[in-house]
Parts: structure tokens; C-alpha cells; sequence
């Protein structure tokens, strides 16, 4: 199965991409089932990349992956989270403008693996 039948990417059933169109990528890249990627942002996935099951990739920041880089099983990716020292509110419900969120950049470089 194929879910998203994105040309070089083989996702499956349970595979979830939200915000699909933010996402650059490459070729043969697996994205195993009860993977969640949620790209509010520019993410890029380079050429021979796996991600595997129960993995998640969230945040709100850009992430990129370079070729024959890894996620295994498990894995979160973070790229934002609230900061709660000081002001604001720490919950997403909550208007951006009343919290404090913490944006990043993150980078797994080639070869690497998580």
C-alpha cells in the first residue's frame, strides 16, 4: 500500500502527513506506519531516508533530514515547544500572541541515525 502515492516516498496505511505541501521530497524514502508528521513549516527529506514506526516529527520549526539519515523507532523530533519561564500561557489552545512559543531549526546531517 501506498497511501499518499508520493512519487519516491512509500508510506502505508497508518502512515499521517499534515501539512503535506510544506514537505520537500527526495527518493527512496520509507515512512513506516504510526509515523506522524505534522509540517507547519518547510521540511526536506533527502534521498534514502527511513522513518521509522511510532516516530513523530512536530513543532511548528523547519527540519531537515539529509541523505541515508535515519528516525528509529520511537523518535520524537522537536522543533517548538512553549517556554515557560516568564509570560504567557503554556498551552496551543491559547492565542499565539498570549504565549511565549520557542521556534527552532533542526538538522540530522547524512548518514546520521536516531
Amino acid at each position: 500500500m501506498d497511501k499518499y502515492k508520493i512519487p519516491g516516498v512509500k508510506t502505508f496505511e497508518f502512515t499521517k502527513i499534515i501539512g503535506i505541501d510544506n514537505i520537500e521530497f527526495g527518493e527512496n524514502i520509507i515512512i513506516d506506519d504510526f509515523v506522524l508528521i505534522y509540517a507547519k513549516e518547510k521540511i526536506k527529506i533527502g534521498n534514502f531516508v527511513h522513518i521509522a514506526s511510532f516516530t513523530s516529527i512536530s513543532g511548528g520549526g523547519e527540519f531537515v533530514m539529509e541523505e541515508f539519515s535515519g528516525l528509529s523507532s520511537g523518535c520524537r523530533i522537536i522543533t517548538g515547544s512553549d517556554d515557560y519561564k516568564g509570560w504567557g500561557f503554556g498551552n496551543p489552545s491559547v492565542d499565539e500572541r498570549f504565549r511565549n512559543p520557542e521556534i527552532g531549526f533542526v538538522k540530522l546531517g547524512k548518514f546520521a541515525i536516531v
